[in-house]
């Protein structure tokens, strides 16, 4: 980022790119040193790296998957209550 106060559009991909590497190298920071680790064989290299962006991904993709089952469950609980004011029994669960 410049210090000009300017942003232009390169700064905005810069951001993007790192927003994108956050979640893994969240991960990667409280694993590099540890035994799991030293296993993989990872390293401060590894931020912003390959192994960074599959860590991000799987993050990503998790989250996808919570925030769609909650949409669903959501719909479907507003559903039932639907069927519930018209008079009508939902399916019973447990």
């Amino acid at each position: 980022m410049e210090p000009d106060g300017l942003t232009t559009l390169h700064e905005v991909a810069l951001l993007l790119k790192s927003l994108y590497f956050y979640p893994g190298d969240f991960i990667l920071k409280y694993v590099i040193g540890s035994d799991l680790g030293n296993f993989l064989d990872l390293s401060v290299e590894d931020f912003g790296g390959v192994t960074s962006a599959t860590l991000s991904f799987f993050c990503y993709f998790m989250l996808y998957a919570i925030i769609s089952q909650i949409r669903e469950d959501l719909k479907r609980g507003f559903d039932e209550i639907g069927k519930r004011k018209n008079g009508k029994k939902g399916p019973k669960t447990l």
